[in-house]
């Protein structure tokens, strides 16, 4: 999260600030992006930028926490069934193709979102376990799965509170099992997410079909 004084400054130098590092971010590889750049495309001080965030981590993981809101605000915005919608993206394993399509409706959101299969592990579990991301996809595979048991498609057994907090927890060993073997391709991770989904976890907990 940023430091409380970046939301004390005005609002266009905020945004400034993170459309800099938005593009810096989408221009060069994790480890190749460049602070100074970014402060430089901002028009501050590189001592000001780190008044406003611990560090490149920092200001890369909340540009994701806001596109990630951003796209869900325009889901509910939008008329949609957030339940419903989560229901057929987890029974097509949560293809990348309807991901984007449907979820990111700005393809260069899309493409930044992408740029997590290539950053450090560490920057990975600080995005997917920090208090307020691990909150937001906690809360939305919960509904998921809510939405499953009231059409009587969930297995009687499965702990909702228990299932949503595992599946937010493999999906991150996903990522870092793609981080291991090299893979930085979206495609290939959703090809990956889609078979675990699928073929683990559905067989697991959805109620046999009549």
């Amino acid at each position: 999260m940023p430091k409380p004084n970046f939301f004390s400054i005005r609002e266009h130098k905020r945004k400034r600030i993170l459309d800099a590092a938005y593009n810096e971010f989408l221009s060069y590889p994790y480890v190749k992006a460049s602070v100074n750049r970014i402060a430089r495309d901002a028009d501050i001080a590189v001592g000001s930028l780190y008044q406003y965030f611990e560090d490149k981590d920092d200001l890369y993981i909340y540009i994701l926490e806001e596109l990630l809101e951003e796209a869900l605000r325009k889901l509910q915005d939008s008329g949609c069934d957030v339940e419903r919608y989560y229901v057929e993206l987890f029974r097509t394993g949560f293809d990348p193709q309807s991901l984007r399509k449907n979820f990111w409706a700005e393809q260069e959101h899309f493409k930044f979102f992408a740029t997590i299969t290539d950053v450090p592990v560490d920057v990975k579990r600080k995005f997917y376990f920090n208090s307020r991301n691990k909150a937001i996809i906690l809360e939305n595979y919960r509904k998921m799965l809510l939405k499953l048991k009231d059409e009587g498609k969930l297995a009687d057994h499965v702990n909702i509170d228990l299932t949503a907090y595992l599946f937010t927890t493999c999906i991150f060993n996903i990522v870092l099992y793609c981080s291991e073997k090299g893979i930085t391709d979206i495609e290939e991770l959703g090809k990956l997410t889609s078979n675990f989904t699928l073929q683990v976890m559905t067989h697991g907990i959805m109620a046999p079909e009549e």
